[in-house]
């Protein structure tokens, strides 16, 4: 717990954190609703046509599965997908995974089940930013370090399409 708290202090005391977390959160915003950062992609770095294209692959493939068809996501003929009329690729990911996250996924609406996803993916960052702290806190880079860590630009692409990465 101490370094929990040392952890807070350290963040406080940091501006250049601070503005890191600010940015990251931007970024999170502007993925989930206003787009202010889609200006600096373009081209096909964003799927503009089909959000959570990769995303929806593994709650459909879990969907799939429990309706009749396999893991890639392919259903009998006539089924609608989980994230229809969302497009989607098929599932490559392991199929331990496909059951793990897709059956927690499809438990929600798709609309939801993305951002559910992406509130997770903020969690799993600041664990890692919490995990950088407590392996490197006596290193004079720490802050630069964590501040690269959280503005890194290809962060934004992946929030915004929804990927698995990190």
């Amino acid at each position: 717990m101490n370094d929990i708290n040392y952890f807070i202090k350290h963040i406080f005391k940091s501006k250049l954190i601070i503005f890191g977390f600010l940015i990251y959160f931007l970024f999170n915003i502007s993925a989930l609703r206003t787009n202010w950062f889609n200006y600096f992609f373009f081209g096909s770095s964003i799927h503009y046509c089909c959000k959570g294209l990769d995303f929806y692959s593994i709650p459909n493939a879990s969907y799939a599965y429990l309706h009749g068809g396999n893991l890639t996501g392919d259903l009998p003929r006539g089924e609608p997908s989980y994230s229809y009329p969302y497009v989607s690729n098929s599932n490559p990911y392991h199929p331990l995974l496909t059951f793990v996250l897709g059956e927690f996924l499809i438990q929600f609406n798709p609309d939801i089940s993305i951002v559910l996803w992406n509130l997770i993916k903020i969690g799993i960052t600041l664990f890692a930013v919490y995990y950088i702290y407590i392996n490197f806190k006596n290193n004079k880079y720490l802050n630069l370090a964590i501040f690269l860590f959280l503005i890194n630009f290809s962060q934004y692409n992946e929030i915004k399409l929804s990927q698995y990465q990190f």
